[in-house]
């Protein structure tokens, strides 16, 4: 119930990257954070709270194309 008070803090934005326990999908940029990933700890989670940028996880990394006119676009969760 705490982490689910903290989730939903307008300020803290966790809701504009990730779900928590939606439907396969729903999720726009970052992973379900009800749906874990095999064999991460408490350790794991606390410090991806404190530091959400220090680790992303395979498949939700942020691609950078440089285009021949010099711009750059960069893509989001660019698998899915």
């Amino acid at each position: 119930v705490r982490g689910a008070v903290l989730f939903y803090q307008p300020q803290l934005s966790c809701t504009k990257c990730h779900a928590c326990g939606g439907k396969d999908g729903e999720s726009p940029l970052g992973p379900d954070l009800a749906r874990p990933e095999p064999g991460v700890t408490a350790e794991g989670i606390v410090e991806s709270l404190l530091a959400p940028s220090k680790v992303i996880r395979k498949g939700f990394e942020a691609v950078t194309v440089s285009r021949t006119d010099g711009t750059t676009v960069t893509v989001l969760n660019w698998r899915k």
